[in-house]
């Protein structure tokens, strides 16, 4: 079995970033980006002085919509951001060799490396 002149053993191996991770990135932009939409839209139905076509319509559904997407793809994008900081410093760690007191001090120190 031939064996990479890089990556000698497996127990060095810095980590890579999961692209599904990236995923989760681009699926709370669209979230943001549709709540942004729902919630203007909400908003200027709400200053038309159109009369209602709906019974509930006077609850404003697309501003309350439109409002939890924002949030939830803010959410979405901030933790993978933090995320993505964190792995990027923890693989710098790694590949400086910092002994184990100082790799712990990363960001995001995950246990599954003790």
């Amino acid at each position: 079995m031939l064996v990479d002149e890089k990556h000698e053993s497996p127990e060095h191996e810095p980590e890579q970033e999961h692209p599904i991770s990236l995923l989760w990135f681009f699926i709370g932009l669209i979230l943001l980006l549709y709540g942004i939409v729902i919630f203007t839209t909400g908003f200027m139905h709400y200053i038309d002085d159109q009369p209602f076509s709906t019974v509930l319509a006077k609850l404003q559904p697309d501003m309350l919509w439109g409002a939890v997407l924002f949030i939830t793809g803010l959410l979405f994008c901030v933790i993978n951001a933090i995320r993505h900081r964190c792995q990027k410093k923890r693989m710098s760690c790694l590949e400086n060799k910092t002994p184990e007191s100082a790799a712990q001090k990363c960001c995001c120190y995950s246990a599954e490396k003790k």
